[in-house]
């Protein structure tokens, strides 16, 4: 969004003003304790000739300045085009290494933080709470909900503008 909110592609141009609303679902938005340990296994992984991406791992870590600086651009852009905002979290711990359970993304890093962001949980851990199986899930019912809503608000400023 941001990128494309100030690209000279005419393509991309158009994007953010065509924009309503996103939905965001375990985003760490203030990253995630998890990328600490996978520093550790970054460590194990060289050790085996493998080349995972290190950079990458320090910049989804807690508070990583990349990602301050991602989201400062981002509030510009949400901002300047009246964008709404619904963040959706995990609310189930994921087994991690065979020896402790956490979230992946906490509540609070699943939030971009802006005013009139919307915030809810999925019942289900980080690895498949994007992973609906039916139409009866409370995940689903959640986010299509918050959809509809925002397909209703756009047809009535559509039908208010007199178009």
């Amino acid at each position: 969004m941001n990128i494309a909110s100030q690209s000279e592609i005419e393509r991309l141009k158009g994007v953010a003003s065509a924009t309503y609303g996103i939905s965001f679902l375990g985003t760490p938005h203030r990253g995630s304790g998890s990328a600490t340990i996978g520093k550790h296994a970054y460590r194990i992984a060289r050790l085996a000739s493998k080349r995972p991406n290190i950079k990458l791992l320090r910049s989804l870590e807690k508070n990583s300045d990349t990602l301050k600086g991602i989201s400062n651009r981002f509030r510009s852009t949400q901002q300047k085009w009246g964008i709404k905002i619904s963040s959706f979290y995990e609310d189930r711990e994921v087994r991690k290494f065979f020896l402790f359970h956490s979230l992946i993304v906490d509540n609070e890093s699943a939030q971009i933080g802006h005013a009139g962001e919307e915030v809810s949980s999925i019942p289900k851990n980080h690895r498949e709470m994007t992973k609906f199986t039916s139409s009866e899930e409370v995940g689903f019912d959640r986010v299509s909900s918050q959809l509809k809503r925002w397909v209703i608000e756009i047809n009535n400023n559509y039908h208010r503008s007199g178009q």
